[in-house]
C-alpha cells in the first residue's frame, strides 16, 4: 500500500482559505461554508453541468465571501498559507494538518528557456513564463520537495540549504 499525501488528487486551479471554515455543507446541488461560528452561511458553488467550478463560483460569488487565494499549481499551493481548499472538480480538501515530506537542496546545473535541471532528478522543472530569466538561475540552488512520488519546486535560493525533510 502506497502512502498518499494530503495533496493527492487536487486538480488546479484551487481556491484556498488560510483558515479552516467553522463548518461546511455539501448538498445535492450546492456547497456552502460558514467561516466562523455564529456567522452567516455563504454559498460557494451551485452545480451546473455546463459550467466549470470557476464559472460557477463567479456566478454565485457575493462580496460577503472571498477566497484568500487561487493556486494554479502544487508549488503555489505548498508556498501559500492554505489550510482548506476547493479544487477545480469541486472537491474539498482540509490540508491544515502538517505532514513530513522528503526535501533536498540541489544546484541548478542547466537552464533552457523556462526549464531548469538539477542533479539526480531525471526531468526538468518548468517555471512560469516571464517569471525570471533562466540565465539568472545559474549558480543558484533549488529546494525541492517529494510529494506523491514527484519532486516539486519549493524555493530558489542563492545558497545551499541544509534540509532533508520539511513539514507542510
Amino acid at each position: 500500500m502506497s502512502f498518499r499525501s494530503k495533496f493527492y488528487g487536487i486538480q488546479f486551479p484551487a481556491f484556498v482559505l488560510y483558515a479552516v471554515p467553522f463548518d461546511y455543507s455539501i448538498g445535492i446541488e450546492t456547497i456552502e461554508i460558514q467561516k466562523r461560528e455564529f456567522h452567516d452561511w455563504h454559498m460557494i458553488d451551485r452545480f451546473d453541468r455546463n459550467k466549470t467550478v470557476l464559472e460557477r463560483y463567479l456566478s454565485v460569488k457575493s462580496s460577503d465571501i472571498n477566497f484568500d487565494a487561487t493556486c494554479l499549481n502544487l508549488t503555489q499551493l505548498i508556498r501559500s498559507k492554505a489550510k482548506w481548499l476547493i479544487d477545480s472538480k469541486a472537491r474539498i480538501y482540509d490540508i491544515s494538518k502538517k505532514q513530513k515530506f522528503e526535501a533536498k537542496s540541489l544546484p541548478i546545473i542547466k537552464t533552457s528557456k523556462n526549464a531548469i535541471w538539477v542533479p539526480s532528478v531525471s526531468y526538468p522543472f518548468k517555471l512560469p513564463k516571464n517569471m525570471i530569466d533562466s540565465k539568472e538561475l545559474k549558480n543558484q540552488y533549488l529546494t525541492i520537495v517529494k510529494i506523491d512520488h514527484l519532486w516539486v519546486i519549493y524555493q530558489v535560493t542563492p545558497f545551499k540549504v541544509n534540509i532533508e525533510s520539511i513539514n507542510l
